[in-house]
């Protein structure tokens, strides 16, 4: 019997594919960079097991060849079946909404949190058991440059996760909770440990979704706070054509945590204080018509305890928005008002936003407005807007040319980092069958603070040649 089973295995013919990718970026004149990454993946056995290798070269072109060059190697063996499933090498990671556990890549704003250890998850009847360990990295790609964000002092880390979790479904409105746990070892001249322990519950029906998580993090670093909470609730309810929703979250001294990607409530996904002490909700309304769809929201995020030295006032931001749909065209307004917590260089400021889109045939426009007021952190006033327009004409389905153009009613201060009045580009997209993908822009881009899954940095503003070309089989 194991004998015939044996010999049908290596006698069956397995289905074999394989795919190739790479991509080249390369950036010219004025900030003189380049990476490639190069991708193979192969799965074979039916789809069973799976191998892939990623290439990755960043560095710096030209005169600063040898100052930012950085080489790294990105692979991954796995294994799955209907009830086991095993991963060997680099992956990402994501627990619900994020709260405990964000391990992801946003390629647009050149930013990655990922995982080099392994994965695995077992299926027993109804309960999913699934366990991550390995070391955690968070990867900065902003500014033309490669930084490893782990530590301050060393482009290396020490630091080891392990985190669990278990999925139980209960027959009831289609609910499912999952239990999970998360333990943190770092330090670099002192061992130190962080343990999170929470859930999660969903539920669905056809009149309600409701999803909350929450989470208690104990850490034995008496230089930071020991203690800290997480919380956050998104809720759905259906009237007929009209859809409520309701978020909510709490964070209490989660700073000291840096391997989630904290839900925010606003559209930049913005977190006024990094998670150490912040509470805010959020209400919104959707309404379909016959053709048309009208969404609107009203969001605020409050610092429980810190206030602004000046104002004495809690730090905070405070969102409106509202957006229709109809066929090919969107219109939407928003109106912020937030202060230094987000974005060092104010001490206050208000933005009100409108955008029009609309896709006609093979034209797609935007017309923007962004107004600015405030103080800087020089007590300067700060008073402009910026007015944008885009244009993309798609040739055929192989070409397409886009344009960009904004202009600022004044030079901002100084010391708002923000230089310049005029910024333009010009790009042209070429696709061949979905082999080929070729991408030249030029112009200037303005630069400024940039937000993901409420961690911001600042995107210095660039001027030059951007080129880019992907090749898959």
């Amino acid at each position: 019997m194991n004998l015939l089973l044996i010999f049908g295995l290596f006698t069956q013919t397995p289905e074999v594919s394989s795919k190739f990718s790479n991509d080249l970026n390369v950036w010219g004149w004025k900030k003189e960079t380049a990476d490639t990454t190069t991708k193979i993946d192969t799965a074979s056995i039916e789809n069973t097991l799976s191998l892939s290798a990623q290439w990755n070269y960043f560095n710096g072109f030209f005169e600063t060849l040898y100052l930012d060059r950085k080489i790294y190697i990105k692979k991954r063996i796995s294994f799955e079946t209907p009830n086991i499933s095993f991963l060997l090498g680099d992956f990402y990671g994501t627990y619900g909404n994020g709260l405990m556990l964000g391990m992801t890549a946003v390629e647009s704003k050149g930013f990655e949190r990922r995982i080099n250890g392994a994965m695995a998850s077992t299926k027993l009847g109804c309960v999913t058991l699934s366990e991550i360990y390995g070391t955690p990295w968070i990867i900065d790609r902003a500014n033309q440059k490669y930084i490893v964000k782990n530590t301050d002092t060393s482009y290396d880390t020490t630091d080891k996760l392990g985190a669990i979790n278990v999925s139980v479904p209960i027959p009831v409105a289609q609910t499912t909770v999952n239990v999970r746990g998360i333990n943190l070892k770092y330090g670099q001249y002192y061992t130190y440990y962080m343990t999170l322990i929470g859930g999660e519950i969903k539920l669905n029906t056809n009149w309600c979704e409701f999803n909350a998580e929450g989470l208690r993090k104990i850490s034995s670093d008496t230089a930071l706070d020991t203690l800290g909470y997480g919380a956050y609730v998104n809720t759905k309810v259906y009237f007929g054509s009209y859809i409520v929703g309701v978020n909510g979250l709490y964070y209490e001294q989660l700073n000291t945590y840096k391997y989630a990607s904290l839900p925010t409530l606003n559209k930049n996904e913005y977190s006024i204080n990094e998670g150490k002490d912040e509470w805010g909700y959020k209400f919104s309304l959707q309404k379909a018509f016959d053709e048309l769809i009208a969404n609107a929201y009203f969001s605020n995020t409050l610092t429980r305890l810190e206030k602004d030295p000046i104002t004495d006032k809690r730090r905070g931001l405070l969102e409106g928005s509202a957006d229709i749909e109809f066929k090919d065209i969107n219109a939407s307004f928003r109106m912020a008002d937030f202060d230094s917590a987000i974005d060092i260089h104010y001490k206050n400021k208000q933005e009100i936003e409108s955008e029009f889109v609309g896709e006609i045939k093979m034209f797609k426009a935007e017309v923007s407005l962004l107004k600015v007021t405030g103080t800087s952190s020089e007590s300067s006033t700060v008073d402009f807007y910026d007015t944008g327009f885009g244009l993309d004409f798609f040739i055929n389905e192989q070409f397409a040319i886009y344009g960009t153009y904004t202009a600022r009613s004044k030079e901002a201060p100084e010391e708002l980092k923000s230089p310049g009045k005029l910024w333009y580009g010009i790009g042209l997209k070429i696709n061949v069958v979905d082999k080929v993908l070729g991408e030249v822009w030029y112009g200037k881009e303005k630069g400024g603070l940039v937000c993901s899954g409420g961690t911001c940095r600042f995107v210095d503003p660039y001027e030059g040649l951007k080129a880019k070309l992907t090749l898959n089989f």
